[in-house]
C-alpha cells in the first residue's frame, strides 16, 4: 500500500464523513474516486477495504 494512496483515501473518506448523512456516498464511492485520482487501484483497494 503506497503512502500516496493512503493519503488520498484518507482525504476522500474524511470529506465523505463530513457530508450530511443523506449525502454520503460510502466506501465504494471513496474507492472509485481515490482510484481515479491516484491511478493505482491496487494501492487504493487495501487502503479502503483493508487487507
Amino acid at each position: 500500500m503506497g503512502s500516496s494512496a493512503a493519503a488520498i483515501v484518507a482525504a476522500y473518506a474524511a470529506a465523505d464523513a463530513l457530508l450530511p448523512a443523506e449525502a454520503r456516498r460510502g466506501t465504494e464511492s471513496v474507492f472509485q474516486a481515490a482510484a481515479a485520482w491516484e491511478g493505482h487501484p491496487d494501492n487504493v483497494a487495501p487502503a479502503v477495504f483493508g487487507g
